[in-house]
């Protein structure tokens, strides 16, 4: 027999409601550049999003291909890490996300893909996009979204 404790985190995550990429916090506001993708590639092309954090925009892409009805492979490619201090602020925008996940937001990334219904259909590769980069053969990729470290040395 399990222990109470074990037993009711078994129970609330599988009785947990869908969430909307809506409900993840982020930043993203293109969804539009995802629709249009959508829409130009035919089916068997596969999309790949380099910068996830949360997955607000990645689960708004698998939402995107789902609605389209065309087989498309969604990846994610992320660190996991935060990128740190960054931008013309100076900021670092994931600290608080990595600090809660001690060291790392990949729980709480693949999580949020769990909880939006795209555990099947989004692949996710926690690595730097150079190491994720090795993964892929020249031009098979289709489509590529580019949402990483947003300055540059």
């Amino acid at each position: 027999m399990l222990p109470a404790i074990l037993t009711h985190r078994i129970v609330s995550a599988t009785t947990r409601s869908r969430v909307n990429w809506t409900d993840i916090p982020g930043w993203f506001q293109w969804r539009s550049a995802q629709e249009e993708a959508a829409l130009r590639f035919p089916d068997g092309s596969r999309f790949l999003e380099v910068g996830n954090f949360l997955g607000r925009s990645l689960c708004s892409l698998g939402d995107v291909v789902q609605r389209s009805g065309k087989r498309i492979t969604v990846i994610g490619v992320d660190t996991c890490r935060g990128s740190g201090v960054e931008g013309v602020r100076g900021k670092d925008y994931h600290g608080t996300a990595v600090e809660e996940g001690g060291g790392t937001f990949a729980g709480t990334l693949h999580r949020n893909l769990i909880e939006c219904g795209y555990a099947d259909s989004i692949s996710l590769i926690v690595a730097d996009s150079l190491t994720a980069s090795t993964f892929f053969a020249d031009r098979s990729i289709d489509w590529v979204h580019l949402d990483a470290r947003h300055d540059r040395d």
